[in-house]
């Protein structure tokens, strides 16, 4: 991925930044980042160590590496409506985190006697670039879909005082992304 690609994935990424507001925000004019996208110009030294700072990432990053390796695996979704259910969720954030909300849902799990349980997971939103791309720190929730009878449920098993252990119930039907079916599905 080039600077340019690179700039533009962070602008988007940050709060849906203009042109006109990265331009401003560097005391440059809009046609310059306009330049930078495009590949056409790079930036001085002092605007590029400012645009590493805006977006919280080291200079290698933001012109070196491809930022937005991952973007692929959103675009190919469907969406479908589902019956409303009733989950307990864990969220973290940390290094491997799918692995760890994962691997702590299914524990709690096995501790609440559900046999086999139906877990789900999602990226959490709410992680800073700093957490990122400082720390190299990403979120995950990962949530057991509770079974129709009930179980009994104590919050703590979970990581006292977080949401994990919690039940959630959708009132109303649930939206969820999915990858597209097979052709054989």
């Amino acid at each position: 991925m080039s600077f340019g690609e690179n700039l533009q994935f962070l602008r988007k990424m940050h709060r849906s930044m203009t042109q006109e507001e990265l331009a401003e925000q560097l005391g440059v004019s809009r046609q310059t980042v306009s330049k930078w996208e495009m590949s056409g110009a790079f930036p001085e030294t002092d605007k590029a160590i400012a645009l590493s700072r805006i977006f919280n990432c080291s200079l290698d990053e933001l012109l070196c590496q491809d930022m937005n390796s991952g973007n692929e695996a959103y675009e190919n979704l469907r969406v479908e409506t589902v019956p409303a259910f009733a989950y307990v969720r864990y969220a973290v954030i940390s290094h491997e985190p799918e692995d760890d909300a994962m691997r702590h849902i299914r524990d709690w799990a096995a501790r609440a006697g559900i046999k086999e349980p139906e877990v789900i997971g999602w990226d959490f939103p709410c992680v800073s670039q700093e957490q990122i791309n400082v720390f190299h720190m990403h979120g995950y929730c990962a949530a057991c879909i509770l079974p129709e009878k009930p179980v009994p449920v104590s919050c703590h098993g979970a990581h006292g005082g977080s949401s994990a252990g919690r039940i959630r119930k959708a009132k109303d039907p649930v939206r969820v992304g999915l990858p597209p079916r097979s052709a054989d599905a």
